[in-house]
C-alpha cells in the first residue's frame, strides 16, 4: 500500500505500477500528454486512489472558441480561421463531421468521445479525486469497460465531454461534487450561437464551426448503468446527463440517479436518457436557464421518477432571431415515431417551475403521470417582455421566437390520453398553475387535465429562483395522495410507496420531508473507501 508522488515526466510509468491499496498523488505541474490507466484493480477494502495536489492540471492546449468572428462588409461572418483562438478544436470538429455519411449519420463529434485526456480501460475499484482539466478537447475523462469507479471533486473547463463512459460491462460509477464549465466566456454558447449552429442537421446553421460544443457533462453509450451523480455543478454547457441505449436492451441504462445537482445555462437538455431507460431517479436538483429540461424520447421505459426539483429562468438563449429558443419542460417523441408501451409509469411530481416556456411542444409519451406540481408562467408582473417572459406562451404546443403572433401552434401535444388499448395513459392532476387556459380551455381543446387549482402558486420571487411559498399560497397542504410503483432488485415491480394527501403541492415542503422513505428506494452507488467492499 504505497503512496507514489508523481510528476508530468513520470506519470505514465508510475500509473502502470499501481496495485491494490496504492495511492498516486499528482505533484504540482501541467500534465499535457494523454494518459491511460489500464486494468487497475482495487480490491475490497483496498481501492486504488488517484489524487492531485493544488496546482496540478491536465492541459492539452486545445481551448474552445471564445468569440464569433467579426462580420465582413456584406454582413456575414467568415468561418473561424487559424488566427482565431479555438481554431484547432474547430478544425478537428470539422474533420469529424466530414468523415460521417450524411445519408445515415447525424453530424457531430460523438465518434471522438472516447478520446479522453485521461482514460480508464478495464479498471475496477478506483477513487479519483481533485483532478483539474483545462482545454482538454474532446474529452476530459473516458471510462471504458470499467466498474466501481468513484470520481470526486473533478473540475473541468472546456471540452466537448467532461465524462464519457462506454461498454456493456461498465457499471457502478459515482460522480460527486464534480464541476464542468464548458464555455468559460459564459456568453458565446448561450447568448451568441443559435441552437442549430451546434446541433442542427446537415445544412442547418453554421454547425461545422460550432460542433465542437456538441457534447455532455456525462455521456454514456450502452453501459449497464448503476450511476449516481450527486452534488455536481454543470454550467454554460450544451448537455448535462446523456445516456444512449441504441439496442433498447433491458439490462442497459438501468439505475441512474441524479440528485443535489445544479444545471445552469444549458443550451440543450440537462437530462436526456435516449432510446430506452429503467429506474432513473432525478430529484432535488436546480435548473436555471435551461432549454428543454427533460428529454424523454424513449421507445421503451419504466420506473422513472422526477420529483422535488425546482427550475426557473431569468434569461433566454440567443441570438434574438433563433427560432429554436422557445424551450420546454419536456421533450417527447414526434408524432411519426410513437413509443412502445412502458413497463411502468414515468412519474413527475412535487416539482416547482418558474416558466418562460411551454410544458410540452408536441409528440407522444406513454405512462406519464404529472401530479402535484406547482408552476408559474411568467407574465407582465415578472419583468420585461423579452427575455424573461412571453405572454403568448401556450400550456401545450409551441410558439417559436420567429412566430410569436401565430394564432395556433404549428404542432401540439397528443390528446390521446386514455389508458385504453392503443392510447397513451397520460395523467395531469393535482397541479397548481396560473396559466389562463388552465383547466377549462385545455379541457375544451381535448386535453383531459384534472382541474387542480387555477391560481398563482405564490412563489416568493420566481424570476430570482426563490420558489419557496409565500404566506397564503394555494399550494400549502393541497397535494393529493400518490401511489408510486417501485422497481425491485429483480428489475420487476416491487411494493408501492404512498405519498400521503395533505403535503404541499410543489417543491417547498417547509420543515417537513415527506420523501425520505421514497429516496430510500432509489438506486445507490456507495462511495469507495477503506471500509467499502468492491463487488
Amino acid at each position: 500500500m504505497a503512496t507514489i508522488v508523481t510528476t508530468p515526466a513520470r506519470i505514465a510509468s508510475d500509473a502502470a505500477s499501481l496495485a491494490a491499496g496504492d495511492t498516486l498523488e499528482l505533484d504540482v505541474g501541467t500534465y499535457r500528454e494523454p494518459l491511460v490507466f489500464a486494468r487497475l484493480r482495487g480490491v475490497p477494502g483496498r481501492p486504488i486512489r488517484i489524487c492531485a495536489r493544488p496546482g496540478a492540471v491536465f492541459d492539452a492546449g486545445l481551448p474552445m472558441p471564445k468569440r464569433l468572428p467579426d462580420k465582413i462588409p456584406d454582413g456575414t461572418r467568415p468561418p473561424l480561421g487559424p488566427s482565431d483562438e479555438g481554431f484547432a478544436v474547430v478544425e478537428r470538429a470539422r474533420a469529424a463531421v466530414r468523415a460521417l455519411d450524411p445519408a445515415t449519420e447525424f453530424p457531430g463529434v460523438y465518434k471522438l468521445s472516447d478520446q479522453g485526456q485521461v482514460r480508464f480501460i478495464g479498471c475496477q475499484g478506483v477513487i479519483v479525486e481533485g483532478l483539474r482539466f483545462r482545454d482538454c478537447w474532446p474529452t476530459a475523462v473516458a471510462v471504458l469497460d470499467s466498474q466501481s469507479m468513484d470520481f470526486r471533486k473533478i473540475r473541468v473547463e472546456g471540452a466537448a465531454y467532461a465524462f464519457q463512459a462506454r461498454g456493456t460491462s461498465t457499471r457502478r460509477l459515482r460522480l460527486q461534487q464534480c464541476e464542468w464549465t464548458q464555455d468559460t466566456t459564459e456568453r458565446l454558447l448561450w447568448g451568441d450561437l443559435a441552437w442549430a449552429d451546434v446541433h442542427g442537421n446537415w445544412g442547418e446553421g453554421e454547425g461545422n464551426d460550432w460542433r465542437c460544443f456538441d457534447g455532455s457533462f456525462f455521456n454514456a453509450n450502452d453501459i449497464a448503468g448503476e450511476v449516481e451523480i450527486v452534488d455536481c455543478a454543470i454550467r454554460h454547457a450544451f448537455n448535462g446527463v446523456h445516456l444512449f441505449n441504441r439496442d433498447r436492451r433491458t439490462d442497459l441504462s438501468v439505475g441512474v440517479r441524479v440528485h443535489g445537482c445544479s444545471f445552469s445555462h444549458i443550451k440543450d437538455n440537462p437530462i436526456e436518457p435516449e432510446d430506452a431507460a429503467w429506474n432513473w431517479w432525478i430529484h432535488d436538483n436546480v435548473f436555471h436557464n435551461c432549454h428543454k429540461w427533460f428529454s424523454l424520447e424513449l421507445k421503451k421505459a419504466g420506473w422513472i421518477y422526477i420529483f422535488h426539483n425546482r427550475a426557473w429562468a431569468d434569461d433566454r438563449p440567443g441570438p434574438e432571431d433563433d427560432a429554436n429558443a422557445s424551450g420546454a419542460v419536456f421533450k417527447f417523441f414526434k408524432k411519426a415515431d410513437k413509443p412502445k408501451m412502458s413497463k411502468a409509469p414515468i412519474y413527475v411530481f412535487n416539482n416547482s417551475w418558474g416558466l418562460r416556456s411551454t410544458l410540452v411542444h408536441e409528440g407522444f409519451v406513454r405512462g406519464f403521470y404529472h401530479v402535484n406540481n406547482a408552476f408559474r408562467f411568467y407574465g407582465a408582473a415578472d419583468g420585461k417582455p423579452s427575455p424573461v417572459y412571453w405572454p403568448w406562451t401556450p400550456f401545450f404546443g409551441r410558439r417559436d421566437a420567429a412566430e410569436p403572433d401565430s394564432p395556433l401552434p404549428p404542432a401540439d401535444f397528443t390528446r390521446r390520453w386514455a389508458a385504453a388499448e392503443r392510447e397513451f395513459d397520460i395523467h395531469f392532476r393535482g397541479d397548481v398553475t396560473n396559466h389562463p387556459h388552465f383547466p377549462e380551455r385545455l379541457q375544451a381543446a381535448g386535453y383531459a387535465v384534472a382541474p387542480g387549482v387555477a391560481a398563482d402558486p405564490g412563489f416568493v420571487a420566481p424570476t430570482r429562483g426563490d420558489l419557496h411559498f409565500a404566506d397564503g399560497s394555494p399550494c400549502l397542504g393541497r397535494a393529493g395522495a400518490l401511489s408510486l410503483n417501485i422497481m425491485n432488485a429483480q428489475r420487476e415491480r416491487g411494493p408501492d410507496v404512498i405519498l400521503p394527501a395533505g403535503i404541499n403541492v410543489g417543491w417547498d415542503q417547509g420543515d417537513a420531508d415527506p420523501f425520505s422513505a421514497l429516496r430510500a428506494c432509489a438506486p445507490y452507488v456507495a462511495p469507495l473507501d477503506a471500509e467499502t467492499a468492491t463487488a
